[in-house]
């Protein structure tokens, strides 16, 4: 296959184990091996590598610069369009928009639009890029004032399984859009470019971190489910659990960090904001710290660089009350005291805009396995880790059960529980229209499902 102006590595080059394995944020990836993998140069080397790979009969898979914890990008001799290079942040003031790459990470464009007086819902993990997390559904700060990141996505530019360039908008594609808006890795194109509505202004962010022994969990949980019915604008609340005992300890060998992160039109009302934590069990010790704006905050935040991870999640309508002793006993059991869950308010849903991310519960529960791929010495320690996770998320009977983001998609059948019925079809009917020939690899398609020569398709798409 011609190169174009990537830089494509084939299974027998030199340096093809480093290019599949950037392909991820985690260390450890399943063992799936595509025939090539490009590192596309700008948007018309995704058009020619498009056209070549469709000349040559190699299908395509994308990896678009989300966690790809689950690796949907990593498909047998497939051809892996690795987007990163893709990046920018190109902000029209007039119109209150900017134009992303996919490629650009959550830490590039916390620091561009700070700089240029805007902010946006970016993600809170710093490396990863904005076009995986566009697509997933895009929960981001500040989510209960500013929303799902994706029901601000007001245009795509899309580079079709047939080498076409489509823009898809609300006046031209309303449907396309609305299904790219959460289809995640189940989009039937490669989106190059996206448009996104901004939050005029810069906040000043200022966090309070408190960490509660896992015997206060039922009160926490309870006052945390009062204070969540007051809805404070420009308040976020998250809460992590992480062991810090023996593992299989119980309840008591973890324990509870509560996240005030509030976005206020200055410091004093920042502060103001977070003084609703004060009815939380030993609150008044626990210090803030004034960020300035997304920038500031983003920088701060943890790296896993080296690291090996893997997630599940699983939406609730439990109250947290009742939630969080279930959460802490499940982190008793993880691994290593690096695994953590991670409890979130869901993100409002804005009315009057289409898509098919839609939360199926009042709150995100999601788990995060960590380890050190070198240091464990275990040749099935994926294995361990990736059952601990799944093991610490409960599905519970909603509609959807899972957010396709941080669901561990891997097993057969989860692809689909991250979808209405409704929605599931709508994202089935989309690639019948984008991608008819099954061109592009979907994270509804089995891994080793066999390829219909004749027509291009798997025998053995999901129901």
């Amino acid at each position: 296959m011609r190169d174009a102006g990537s830089r494509t590595v084939h299974r027998a080059d030199v340096g093809y184990a480093e290019a599949r394995r950037a392909l991820s944020v985690s260390a450890h990836q399943p063992p799936h091996a595509p025939a090539a993998v490009a590192r596309v140069a700008d948007e018309q080397d995704v058009v020619d590598l498009v056209r070549a790979a469709r000349r040559t009969g190699l299908r395509l898979a994308v990896r678009s610069g989300g966690h790809s914890l689950s690796a949907t990008h990593l498909r047998p001799g497939s051809l892996a369009l690795d987007l990163r290079a893709l990046r920018g942040v190109h902000v029209d003031p007039h119109r209150g928009t900017a134009r992303l790459g996919p490629g650009t990470t959550v830490e590039q464009a916390a620091a561009l639009l700070d700089g240029s007086g805007w902010s946006f819902p970016v993600g809170h993990v710093p490396t990863v890029g904005l076009g995986g997390y566009l697509l997933a559904g895009g929960h981001g700060w500040n989510a209960g004032a500013w929303g799902a990141a994706c029901e601000r996505v007001v245009a795509l530019d899309v580079v079709t399984a047939d080498g076409r360039r489509l823009r898809l908008t609300r006046e031209a594609d309303a449907e396309l859009l609305a299904v790219a808006r959460g289809a995640g890795p189940t989009f039937p194109g490669v989106v190059v470019g996206l448009e996104v509505r901004l939050v005029p202004g810069v906040p000043t962010v200022v966090r309070r971190l408190l960490t509660v022994g896992g015997e206060d969990a039922a009160e926490v949980g309870a006052a945390l489910d009062t204070l969540r019915t007051e809805r404070l604008p420009g308040l976020e609340v998250t809460v992590f659990a992480r062991r810090t005992g023996p593992c299989g300890g119980g309840p008591r060998a973890a324990s509870l960090t509560v996240a005030g992160t509030a976005f206020g039109a200055d410091a004093e009302h920042a502060r103001r904001l977070l003084a609703a934590l004060d009815v939380l069990p030993g609150a008044q010790g626990a210090a803030a710290t004034v960020h300035g704006g997304l920038a500031g905050l983003v920088a701060a935040l943890p790296r896993h660089d080296g690291e090996a991870l893997w997630s599940d999640h699983a939406w609730s309508d439990r109250p947290w009350a009742a939630l969080l002793p279930d959460v802490l006993a499940a982190v008793a059991a993880a691994p290593t005291t690096r695994s953590s869950v991670l409890v979130t308010p869901a993100p409002p849903r804005e009315a009057t805009v289409d898509a098919v991310h839609r939360p199926g519960g009042a709150t995100s529960v999601s788990a995060y396995a960590h380890w050190d791929p070198v240091a464990s010495g275990r040749p099935d320690a994926a294995t361990a880790h990736a059952a601990w996770a799944r093991a610490a998320v409960v599905r519970e009977p909603l509609s959807p059960a899972r957010y396709v983001g941080e669901a561990d998609l891997t097993l057969p059948g989860r692809v689909q529980e991250c979808f209405t019925p409704e929605d599931l079809a709508r994202v089935r009917a989309a690639r019948e229209h984008l991608d008819p020939d099954r061109h592009l690899w979907s994270a509804v398609d089995p891994t080793d499902a066999p390829l219909d020569e004749e027509r291009g398709t798997t025998h053995q798409e999901e129901p």
